[in-house]
């Protein structure tokens, strides 16, 4: 399973000479072991630009997502056994004696759409995004499996019709 190992510092912290040789050996360490997949220091926060669309207007905003006295400074992708050996991984490196990191199970939703719930399923598709109805389809096809073309393809027209009944009834009432 792989594991997203993301490494946050406060604004106090300056990486030393010896911190950044023993991050080096770290990676040829996990390297070697077959665990470490990829990973990255990143650029200052202050570079960063958050990204959301609402209502289909595009907001941009300069620096990181939240205010906080921690900000993610690094990445590593591993791939472990399970959450224990993520867990070793990471309470070896480096960062770990001056920083945090959170462990983080990647959710790859080609094999677990367990990861979301039905209502994130729902809030993520459905909603005011309901403008784009063929990817509801596609996710219900996935999600059904084996017989994802048959459910997926049923569910999708009952999806079809009750977002058209649901926009009929609202311009009757707006009439």
């Amino acid at each position: 399973m792989q594991y997203l190992l993301i490494i946050s510092h406060d604004n106090l912290f300056a990486p030393t000479e010896t911190l950044i040789q023993d991050i080096g050996a770290w990676i040829k360490k996990m390297e070697r072991r077959g665990v470490r997949v990829y990973g990255n220091p990143l650029r200052p926060p202050g570079e960063a630009t958050t990204v959301r669309v609402r209502k289909g207007k595009m907001v941009l905003t300069k620096g990181p997502f939240a205010k906080s006295k921690e900000k993610m400074c690094a990445y590593e992708l591993i791939e472990c056994s399970g959450t224990e050996e993520a867990i070793e991984v990471a309470s070896q490196h480096p960062m770990a004696k001056v920083a945090t990191i959170e462990v983080r199970p990647v959710c790859r939703l080609t094999e677990r759409l367990d990861c979301w719930t039905f209502l994130d399923v729902i809030l993520h598709f459905g909603g005011e995004r309901m403008g784009n109805l063929g990817n509801v389809g596609i996710f219900f096809a996935g999600f059904f499996g084996g017989l994802g073309i048959f459910f997926g393809g049923c569910a999708f027209l009952w999806w079809c019709a009750l977002y058209r009944k649901t926009n009929l009834s609202k311009q009757a009432e707006s009439k």
